[in-house]
């Protein structure tokens, strides 16, 4: 696509966009997305994002994924989750998408990327869907066929908030199913950025942040992040983990299965406070009024 081209969504009048029902407080998603269990997953999410050759290159070239990726990180989610729970969530969607428009480039093979062309916006959708879906069959209960599909049904609401053509979305989970371990299989990549975030998690105390002084990082941030990369690793398909190069033995599929089974026993009698951040908690309080 040329740079001075627009992708397909922008051809388009807002108008004509069909506005998408609302995700409620009756939804999945509503009830889920915002739980602190779905950050565990969260290096999985960027994995499979930036294993995607467009998004690695925008990412790279666009963003501060590298100089600040707490901060980025704690923005990101910020807003992603204001897609949801905002008071005025379609603005938000319509803001986070906007940002994105000039996002655009050439991709470390020579292709040109636009990040709101609909096959590589939906595929960054995506791994929040997949991850969303793995936080609660793993981490939460089994799901059954109906839950399952009920969930990815109401991630598709939750895409078409943003306004952008949902072309490459599949009609149903199975489908979705199928375009994930397609993508993974013949899309995603070991690119260059991948393997140096890869790397930068891999040894969290020198990770650039300012939220607290530099001796205190070192002593706090290697063991969560350690346990974050761990957690995100094992949702991974494990394509994935063998094309980043990750080990997975079967004794870190145990001690896995271990970790799962701690938090969902333990998060049934947790307080609000603490399973849930204070924007989903306000979301929540306008629900009961």
């Amino acid at each position: 696509m040329p740079h001075d081209q627009a992708p397909p969504l922008l051809e388009m009048t807002r108008a004509a966009i069909p506005r998408p029902a609302a995700l409620g407080p009756d939804s999945l998603v509503w009830r889920y997305l915002g739980d602190r269990r779905y950050g565990l997953f969260g290096r999985a999410a960027t994995t499979l994002q930036v294993m995607h050759p467009a998004i690695s290159a925008g990412v790279a070239q666009h963003s501060a994924f590298f100089s600040e990726p707490i901060a980025r990180a704690i923005r990101s989610i910020n807003m992603i989750v204001g897609t949801v729970y905002d008071a005025e969530a379609d603005q938000t969607s319509r803001r986070l998408r906007d940002m994105h428009v000039p996002v655009k480039g050439t991709d470390h093979h020579g292709a040109r990327y636009h990040a709101l062309d609909p096959e590589v916006f939906y595929w960054a959708h995506a791994t929040f869907a997949y991850i969303l879906i793995q936080m609660v069959d793993l981490l939460d209960h089994p799901l059954d066929d109906a839950e399952r599909e009920q969930l990815y049904q109401e991630t598709c609401i939750w895409y078409r908030g943003y306004g952008i053509s949902d072309r490459s979305m599949p009609t149903d989970y199975p489908a979705f199913h199928a375009y994930f371990e397609r993508t993974c299989a013949e899309v995603l990549e070991a690119t260059p950025t991948a393997l140096r975030g890869k790397a930068m998690f891999a040894d969290p105390k020198t990770i650039p942040q300012d939220l607290m002084p530099g001796w205190l990082w070192r002593l706090v941030a290697p063991p969560l992040i350690r346990n974050v990369t761990f957690m995100s690793i094992g949702a991974l398909p494990q394509s994935v983990r063998a094309a980043m190069g990750y080990d997975w033995t079967d004794a870190h599929a145990r001690r896995f299965a271990r970790a799962c089974w701690r938090i969902r026993v333990t998060w049934r009698v947790l307080p609000q406070a603490l399973r849930y951040p204070r924007k989903v908690r306000a979301a929540f309080a306008r629900a009961r009024r």
